[in-house]
């Protein structure tokens, strides 16, 4: 299935998507549990992943892009990647725009159209 096109404009439109925020070496705490879903959300790892194979592992459906982690930026060892965004293969960021300037120009020409009959 291909993404939806936008009524406007014929783009695509954008997958809705969810970060992933790794932490290794310790247990979440209780903000990072009761982080709101529709934002992302916390995973507990032993150590770091380091390539968006592994990070699949963790993930609830595809991965999108991937990110290493800022200590490590720079630097000849790359370290691990500590977040990732994913997507559940379904959603999209709205059922028919790409952004907001296509909802309203659509809603203007629908408007302008109405007054001119």
């Amino acid at each position: 299935m291909s993404a939806p096109l936008c009524r406007c404009c014929g783009k695509p439109i954008a997958k809705k998507s969810r970060l992933v925020w790794l932490v290794a070496g310790r247990p979440l705490t209780k903000a990072e549990k009761h982080c709101a879903p529709e934002i992302g959300r916390y995973v507990a790892v032993d150590s770091l992943p380091r390539s968006r194979e592994e990070c699949q592992k963790f993930a609830n459906g595809a991965v999108l892009s991937i990110s290493r982690t800022k200590a490590y930026w720079g630097t000849a060892d790359r370290g691990g990647l500590d977040t990732f965004t994913e997507w559940d293969g379904v959603s999209y960021g709205d059922p028919y725009f790409c952004k907001g300037a296509c909802a309203k120009a659509f809603g203007y020409a629908a408007a302008q159209r109405e007054a001119a009959q």
